[in-house]
């Protein structure tokens, strides 16, 4: 879901954010939950042509995010475009954005 002047999340989860700017959030979070989709709907949780392995969680193992995705301010959570994700058995995704004097460093 999606505030009226920001961003939002109605359902509890384990959830990472990072601003890539002021309209645009990195999230990594349990997708399934929060859009109500089971792990066989790629097209809740990663585009399809993204590679996105349908019988994965959102979540690694170890309960973290698994996919991270560019969710732009004023859009439903479902239309975020996923950047990238991690295998299962990997600890979790993350991403992070470093502004420095004009310029723009993502990690």
């Amino acid at each position: 879901m999606e505030g009226e002047d920001g961003f939002e999340l109605s359902t509890p989860a384990k959830t990472y954010v990072s601003y890539r700017n002021r309209n645009e959030l990195y999230i990594g979070t349990d997708f399934e939950s929060i859009l109500g989709c089971s792990n066989d709907s790629t097209s809740m949780i990663g585009d399809k042509d993204d590679g996105v392995n349908s019988s994965l969680s959102s979540m690694t193992d170890s309960g973290y995010p698994r996919i991270i995705k560019r969710w732009k301010r004023g859009t439903p959570l479902k239309d975020a475009q996923t950047v990238f994700e991690v295998q299962s058995t990997d600890i979790s995704a993350s991403v992070y954005t470093y502004h420095d004097r004009g310029y723009i460093h993502e990690f």
